[in-house]
């Protein structure tokens, strides 16, 4: 399953997952360069960030509308 970063408190990531469901992560499971909205998910006993080719095209689809 993976997660998004929402925001970070204290020791803990603040996340939602796929069902929109919310809760909470020990900082320190989760890959250092992490931030908010980043996509993570676990792997073995931490979770590292997973980059989604299609969150890519589409961010980079909206700045070129933008800045057009």
């Amino acid at each position: 399953m993976e997660y998004t970063i929402d925001r970070f408190e204290g020791e803990y990531a603040v996340c939602e997952d796929e069902n929109g469901v919310m809760c909470e992560i020990q900082k320190d499971k989760i890959s250092a360069e992490a931030q908010e909205g980043s996509k993570i998910k676990k792997m073995e006993e931490r979770y590292s960030i997973v980059e989604n080719q299609n969150d890519k095209a589409r961010i980079k689809s909206k700045m070129d509308k933008l800045f057009k």
